[in-house]
């Protein structure tokens, strides 16, 4: 079963992410920010990550940035999500495969996922 980890800080938004995707049969862990992540990959080692852009202590662009120049898990797909406009995260567009703007659609997510999982 596939493991994906969400970061994010807002524990509603993390919850409903974490049921949607349990209902489609994927383990989940959940990190409240960048710094956080960053502290779980080598316990949880995803197979996938779904970060929200705008987070205390460290934003999921940052983040992004350390997984990529990580050698244990530089090729973990990251899909960005965020309510800020596009032009913001571009900064960071080398360090995720995907962006979605909140409020996304379940199914498009979804699709994104199937897409960058094998």
């Amino acid at each position: 079963m596939p493991t994906v980890l969400i970061v994010e800080d807002e524990h509603s938004h993390a919850e409903i992410l974490t049921l949607l995707l349990k209902l489609e049969g994927f383990e989940t862990a959940i990190a409240i920010n960048g710094k956080d992540a960053l502290e779980q990959l080598d316990r949880v080692r995803p197979d996938l990550i779904i970060t929200d852009y705008m987070m205390p202590l460290m934003d999921g662009g940052e983040m992004a940035r350390h997984v990529r120049e990580s050698a244990r898990h530089a090729g973990v797909p990251i899909v960005m999500t965020s309510a800020t406009e596009p032009r913001q995260v571009e900064r960071y567009a080398a360090h995720f495969n995907a962006f979605h703007r909140k409020p996304y659609l379940w199914d498009e997510l979804f699709a994104t996922i199937k897409k960058l999982l094998p």
